[in-house]
């Protein structure tokens, strides 16, 4: 595992570590994400985990309020980050210490995750969202975090995402992997980003009955107002602390910038539409769960 810099077309150097080829935010030194993706395969599951899985930038955030919201039966916000509880980025025994019912999440690929995640059949939220606002939310992302050292333009940074040289690699590899797994076992539930835009309460309902939660019609849609986009956002940045936040971001980035749906048109030119189309919606024709997209 190593420190490596991946360079646009335009020479600009995007920050990260990689595993043999398998590109990772540079959460800690590499020596420590070493020994925590060395452990993540043997890491204990309980009967009543669920782990909050998506590509980066599709709603992990989001999703890991909600369900946390759900599992307490309060309609408040969570003082503590989803990354506290985030595979690749603690260590094992931070996962270890967390109290039932824990609601883990990563955004690493299927086969990457701890080996009794499918052999206990733990509960699964996966999540996916249009992959041109997940590449415009990543450049975003790639260029208000200090770590990854970015200064480059979304017409050079395009290619990266669709070559899969950015962290996590393909998000076509990842989605296929999913769906192959979606189709030999129960337990994974699918939410779209733009559903729960559109209608959160009717996805707070559905994801509720998964968990086998029972939640009042009034705290199905307290939790919907309370994780409303704008409110969410308001709600966990008060609890940053300034000096983090100048160590972590430049500027005035966040890790709530939008939450819009469609927002990919704003950036994309005609041209870049066309080489997204033909590089990368092409290879997803066979593909069930990103059909609404093509």
């Amino acid at each position: 595992m190593s420190a490596i810099k991946i360079t646009d077309n335009g020479g600009h150097t995007i920050s990260m570590t990689s595993l043999e080829g398998y590109y990772i935010p540079s959460f800690s030194p590499p020596e420590i994400l070493r020994d925590i993706f060395n452990n993540i395969p043997h890491l204990k599951c309980r009967n009543d985990d669920v782990f909050v899985c998506a590509p980066l930038k599709s709603g992990t955030h989001w999703t890991w309020e909600i369900v946390s919201m759900i599992l307490n039966g309060k309609a408040e916000i969570i003082h503590k980050s989803k990354n506290t509880q985030m595979l690749e980025a603690v260590p094992t025994e931070t996962i270890d210490g967390a109290p039932s019912p824990r609601v883990l999440n990563s955004h690493l690929n299927l086969y990457r995750l701890p080996r009794e995640v499918l052999e206990q059949k733990c509960k699964i939220v996966l999540i996916l969202r249009d992959p041109r606002d997940v590449a415009v939310s990543l450049y975003h992302h790639c260029k208000g975090i200090l770590k990854y050292e970015y200064d480059g333009i979304f017409e050079n940074f395009l290619p990266l995402f669709l070559e899969g040289k950015l962290m996590y690699n393909s998000y076509l590899d990842y989605v296929v992997e999913w769906e192959k797994a979606m189709e030999e076992r129960p337990g994974i539930h699918l939410i779209y980003y733009e559903d729960l835009k559109t209608n959160c309460i009717e996805e707070v309902r559905k994801l509720a009955l998964f968990l086998e939660v029972t939640c009042s019609n009034d705290l199905i849609r307290k939790i919907s107002d309370k994780c409303n986009f704008q409110q969410m956002k308001d709600d966990k940045e008060k609890h940053i602390p300034e000096e983090l936040r100048k160590a972590l971001y430049k500027n005035n980035f966040s890790m709530f910038r939008k939450g819009t749906v469609g927002d990919w048109r704003n950036i994309f030119s005609v041209a870049q539409s066309e080489y997204f189309d033909s590089m990368f919606l092409e290879k997803m024709k066979k593909s069930k769960l990103l059909r609404r997209y093509t």
